[in-house]
C-alpha cells in the first residue's frame, strides 16, 4: 500500500474461515442469547426485560445505559431464563439495554421512555 506522502506499508489480513458445518460464528451473543426483548417499549413507567440465555452463565450482566453512555443501573444475571423489571426514574428518552457475558460478547436492546 502507498500512502499520499509515497511511504510505503505493508498490509497483512489474517481471516478465518466459517464453520457452516454447525453455524458457528465469533458472536457467542447470537448463539447463547436466544431471547431479549422489553414490554411495553416505548414505555411511560415500568418495562420488563425478558432473556433467555442457552444455558445459565457465570457473571452474565445486564447493565442499562443512556444515549450518552452513562451507566444508570447494572444486575447480575445468575439464571438462564429472567425478567427484570425496570423501576428506575428514568427521564424521557432513549436508553439502551445490554447483556454481557463473562466473555464479552454482547447483544444492546433499545428502549424509548416516554
Amino acid at each position: 500500500m502507498r500512502f499520499a506522502n509515497g511511504e510505503l506499508s505493508e498490509l497483512s489480513l489474517n481471516l478465518s474461515p466459517i464453520d457452516s458445518t454447525n453455524n458457528t460464528t465469533s458472536l457467542e451473543a447470537l448463539e447463547l442469547l436466544t431471547a431479549f426483548e422489553a414490554s411495553p417499549n416505548p414505555f411511560l413507567g415500568l418495562t420488563t426485560i425478558q432473556y433467555k440465555l442457552e444455558q445459565p452463565l457465570k457473571n452474565a450482566q445486564f447493565i442499562l445505559t443512556d444515549i450518552s453512555g452513562k451507566l444508570i443501573q447494572q444486575y447480575s444475571l445468575s439464571t438462564a431464563n429472567g425478567i427484570l423489571t425496570l423501576d428506575v426514574a428514568l427521564e424521557k428518552g432513549l436508553y439502551f439495554g445490554q447483556i454481557i457475558t463473562p466473555k464479552g460478547s454482547s447483544r444492546i436492546l433499545k428502549l424509548v421512555r416516554l
